[in-house]
C-alpha cells in the first residue's frame, strides 16, 4: 500500500468539510437575515395598529422614538420617525430603520410607507437588492419608489 494515500484522504476530508462548511455559512447568514426581518415586522404590526391613521405632532413623535429606542430597544436595528411630505399639515410620519451594524455584503433599510400602512425594502447595494427581492410581495420588479430609489413592498 503506498504511503501517499493516508495524506489524500486527509486532503479529501478537509475538501470534504470546507465544503459543507461554506453551505451551511450560506445558509446561516440567510436565517439571520430573516431573524432581523422578523424583529422588524413584530414593531411594524404593533405600529401600524396603535398609530396607523393618527397625526403625530412633533413632540408625540419624538416621544415614540425615545420610547422604542430607550424603554424597549431594538436588538438589530435603530429606529426614527421621520416625516417624508412638505407640508407639514399632512399625515407625514413614517418609521425608519437601518441596521445597528451595516452587514459587509447585504445592506438595506426597511421603512413604512402611506402613514405606517405598508412595509418597506430599500436595497442600497447589489446584495441588498437580492434580498428584498426575496421578500418582496410582488417578486423582482420594484413596488414603488423611496427618494427616487426604487423600494420592494415586503410580503407579511
Amino acid at each position: 500500500m503506498p504511503k501517499y494515500l493516508p495524506v489524500l484522504e486527509r486532503f479529501i476530508v478537509l475538501i470534504i468539510i470546507g465544503t459543507v462548511m461554506w453551505i451551511g455559512l450560506s445558509y446561516y447568514r440567510d436565517f439571520a437575515e430573516q431573524a432581523r426581518l422578523t424583529e422588524v415586522l413584530v414593531l411594524w404590526r404593533t405600529l401600524k395598529s396603535t398609530a396607523c391613521g393618527q397625526s403625530f405632532t412633533w413632540d408625540r413623535a419624538e416621544r415614540t422614538e425615545n420610547r422604542i429606542n430607550q424603554k424597549q430597544p431594538l436588538h438589530y436595528y435603530n429606529f426614527s420617525l421621520v416625516c417624508r411630505q412638505k407640508d407639514v399639515q399632512e399625515i407625514c410620519w413614517e418609521a425608519e430603520l437601518n441596521l445597528k451594524v451595516p452587514h459587509p455584503r447585504v445592506q438595506y433599510y426597511i421603512t413604512t410607507q402611506h402613514n405606517f400602512t405598508t412595509l418597506v425594502c430599500v436595497p442600497i447595494n447589489a446584495a441588498g437588492k437580492k434580498f428584498c427581492q426575496e421578500n418582496a410581495a410582488q417578486g423582482d420588479k420594484p413596488d414603488t419608489t423611496i427618494g427616487n430609489v426604487p423600494a420592494y413592498v415586503i410580503r407579511y
